[in-house]
């Protein structure tokens, strides 16, 4: 009866290994009238700590495949929360958090305020004075620090003299552009409801930070370079390490370290800074994002959610101790528990199902005018329990529900030549998420899909 009851939870898509081909839709759980009944879900007799004690640190094992031409291997690290128990919560999309986007307002300058800024026939913000001012002000302090911002390049006196010549005509050209770009009063406008292109300004008309809003979020990038230092945290950002200390150091600033978590650092080394994104954290549970963006052809995800996904992105100029922006997009809102302590499908049970459904979705391959897939290789290195967004049976929604996630890689050898002639080549299909499992029933939650399955279903 409880697993009755916890598979009504959510819209899920069964397990299906008995369908002739993978290329078709797999069957979704159509239950209905027992919503109400799942909401009152209750596992006291479940002990998530009994449970993890079971789980190995790592799952080796090799899947049988129905194609000779696909082998599969799983030498997979288990990922998993160091909680007490997992709750299955109702989340909802909550509206555009205006007090951490003035408390980052506040921070630039205690004259610090929005203004509305001149649009172009498109929507799109013109270029004022104060946005040429800024990048004046960005490139002065190039030019004054030359040598710290050249560092790494070790610049000789001949070569320190070219960068200089070569920036001050960038300087003649801005000055040029001043003069052309939009003369602009900014006056106060208040935070509340805003919509569209913004600037952060201070009580000398100087353009501290562009801010855009709209109901899904809002960003704010800030000028650093005419800007002081206002304080997140004292250290430079140099790789990954630094990044994510200045990230989770912004968070504890803003009062958000308990509720996000940083889940990925990328380096952008012709940019010059570091991108960190942070993802919703409940009860020391983290949040993995849906595939729906990673995924291409025509197939979707099993359910299609309305609401944006849940983010926070921050950028890091390298080099610098600053916080050059801030994006906050599909803030989630905690709506209530459906079950403080949800029961989770044995281990035993879920490494089976994976190892199906490593068959059942990479168990094929197909020739077409344009390639000739002749082997596969399907590696799986991490299982990761976690939440996912899932919708709730007949409604419009959603759930925070415990999933593994898993990863690794999908690699096809095939036959690219054209007119008889043969080019063998190795293809990368997938490298990230393969699937997606829930940990109550391991139903299929997700799968990332391919333009090779396109080609493959014709």
């Amino acid at each position: 009866m409880k697993k009755a009851w916890i598979i009504a939870l959510v819209t899920l898509i069964l397990l299906a290994g008995c369908q002739p081909t993978p290329t078709e839709d797999i069957v979704v759980n159509k239950g209905e009238g027992v919503v109400n009944e799942a909401m009152e879900l209750q596992s006291d007799d479940f002990s998530y700590t009994d449970f993890i004690a079971t789980l190995p640190a790592t799952f080796e094992q090799t899947p049988n495949t129905a194609n000779e031409a696909v082998t599969a291997q799983i030498n997979a690290e288990v990922v998993f929360p160091q909680v007490e128990k997992i709750p299955v919560v109702e989340v909802a999309q909550a509206s555009v958090d205006t007090d951490v986007m003035n408390q980052i307002i506040e921070r630039l300058s205690e004259t610090a305020y929005i203004s509305e800024i001149p649009l172009d026939e498109y929507g799109l913000p013109l270029a004022t004075k104060a946005d040429v001012l800024a990048k004046i002000e960005r490139l002065n302090y190039v030019m004054e620090n030359i040598d710290t911002v050249y560092a790494e390049e070790n610049l000789t006196p001949e070569l320190k003299q070219d960068y200089l010549r070569a920036l001050q005509n960038d300087m003649e050209a801005l000055y040029d552009e001043y003069n052309m770009a939009v003369e602009y009063d900014p006056s106060p406008v208040a935070s509340s409801n805003l919509s569209g292109y913004y600037g952060v300004f201070d009580e000398s008309g100087m353009k501290l930070a562009s801010v855009h809003a709209d109901k899904a979020g809002f960003s704010i990038g800030i000028n650093e370079y005419a800007t002081e230092d206002y304080g997140y945290f004292d250290f430079t950002v140099t790789d990954e390490t630094s990044a994510t200390s200045a990230a989770e150091a912004v968070l504890k600033a803003l009062n958000l370290s308990e509720s996000y978590a940083v889940t990925d650092v990328t380096e952008y080394e012709k940019y010059e800074y570091f991108s960190v994104a942070c993802r919703p954290l409940y009860k020391g549970v983290s949040y993995c994002p849906l595939i729906e963006g990673e995924t291409g052809g025509r197939y979707k995800p099993a359910y299609s959610p309305d609401m944006p996904e849940d983010s926070i992105s921050l950028s890091f100029p390298t080099g610098r101790a600053c916080l050059s922006r801030f994006a906050w997009t599909g803030k989630t809102q905690i709506v209530r528990e459906i079950s403080e302590n949800v029961a989770l499908l044995p281990f035993s049970e879920i490494s089976g199902r994976i190892m199906q459904m490593a068959d059942y979705l990479f168990s094929w391959t197909y020739s077409s005018g344009a390639e000739n897939v002749l082997s596969r290789d399907v590696k799986i290195d991490e299982l990761r329990l976690c939440y996912k967004r899932v919708q709730l049976i007949n409604e419009t929604r959603y759930a925070f529900m415990p999933v593994w996630v898993v990863s690794g890689s999908v690699v096809d050898t095939s036959d690219l030549g054209a007119n008889g002639q043969t080019d063998i080549w190795e293809v990368e299909r997938i490298c990230g998420v393969l699937f997606v499992l829930n940990a109550v029933d391991g139903s299929l939650v997700e799968r990332t899909w391919t333009e090779a399955q396109d080609l493959a279903a014709g």
